[in-house]
């Protein structure tokens, strides 16, 4: 899907105060793997204007302009937390070398809207320099997935309106100078590299997990528009979320493999644990084995479907997929915590 291996996009952390803040400050760049954002316009006909002509359909009116993109890169440790804060919702940092940096959905009003940025996009060939803006954009999907022996990556779908010129609202593309690509004093893929905790009520398949897949993903009302230049962009007011995701798990060793969902059925069909008390709690944890940077995954109550056991013979797959459903007495489906051992960088 990538034109290059180098396309960059960079952000200000903090988020726009306004839909489509006029002066954008960069502050973080990242390498990422994705094609320009799509341009999607919507029309409507006005055959009211062709009276007395032959009415072919062509006089059209647009009424909404949005653009979408799809960004894939590597987990990196900035940008799970900066991602991560945009798509939740809220992200909370304590401490100092090591921070920690806790991302949660959040309970004021402008958390469960979430916060918009300013989106800058420059393709790995472009020798100009030139980039494009598109302000008001929100995370719209947040999928972290990875496989045994493999990296971990991230990818981000994200919608926003038309790109524009920051300083006049016009649309065109200008040259911008992109912050340098965060460096940190462990290499942030490194640090990546590896699932070092997978558990499931407790109970680790760690030695187990073949695969999986968390996925993050907002509901948006885009009945609420607003004029940006002439055309129309939607606000994009978030009125739900969605966790869900998937795990394989190698079951020709492991006869807890093989327990864990009956036990879980068994649980779920009695009278007296029938509901979200019998919901086992997901925690996935990533890091590369080096103290203080790691990044915690934790789905609080999960609705297990069993998938069918494939493979050949003696190597048996188990592939497990889950709903994240809402804690007994707290509001959180999921949360993901980052802990970053440089004292220099905080992400926020």
């Amino acid at each position: 899907m990538s034109v290059g291996t180098f396309n960059r996009i960079a952000l200000d952390v903090t988020g726009e105060t306004t839909y489509g803040t006029a002066v954008v400050t960069l502050d973080k760049s990242y390498p990422v793997r994705a094609d320009r954002p799509v341009i999607n316009v919507e029309t409507v006909n006005d055959q009211d204007t062709l009276i007395g002509a032959l009415e072919n359909g062509l006089q059209s009116i647009v009424t909404k302009v949005t653009a979408t993109q799809t960004i894939e890169m590597d987990a990196r440790l900035d940008a799970l937390a900066t991602f991560g804060k945009f798509g939740f919702g809220k992200l909370a940092t304590t401490g100092a070398g090591p921070f920690t940096h806790t991302i949660t959905v959040g309970t004021s009003a402008a958390e469960r809207a979430l916060s918009s940025f300013t989106n800058v996009f420059q393709d790995a060939f472009n020798a100009s320099g030139k980039a494009w803006q598109f302000p008001g954009t929100k995370v719209s999907r947040l999928t972290i997935a990875g496989e045994a022996g493999g990296k971990v990556t991230m990818s981000v779908d994200v919608i926003s309106g038309k790109p524009v010129l920051a300083a006049s609202g016009a649309q065109d593309e200008q040259t911008l100078t992109l912050p340098a690509f965060l460096g940190l004093t462990v290499d942030p893929i490194l640090a990546m590299a590896r699932v070092s905790t997978f558990t499931v009520s407790g109970a680790s398949f760690l030695n187990q997990l073949k695969s999986f897949e968390f996925v993050f993903e907002n509901v948006f009302d885009e009945a609420a528009e607003m004029a940006a230049g002439s055309i129309m962009v939607p606000a994009m007011e978030r009125t739900g979320f969605n966790v869900s995701g998937s795990f394989t798990l190698k079951a020709d060793a492991s006869v807890a493999v093989f327990s864990m969902i009956d036990t879980y059925m068994t649980k779920i069909d009695s009278a007296t644990t029938l509901g979200i008390q019998a919901l086992p709690e997901i925690i996935l944890a990533i890091g590369g084995g080096t103290t203080g940077h790691s990044v915690t995954i934790t789905v609080r109550a999960a609705a297990l479907a069993d998938g069918s056991v494939a493979g050949q013979r003696g190597k048996l797959e188990k592939p497990i997929t889950f709903t994240g459903m809402y804690d007994v007495g707290d509001s959180e489906a999921a949360r993901m915590v980052v802990i970053n051992a440089q004292a220099a960088v905080s992400y926020q």
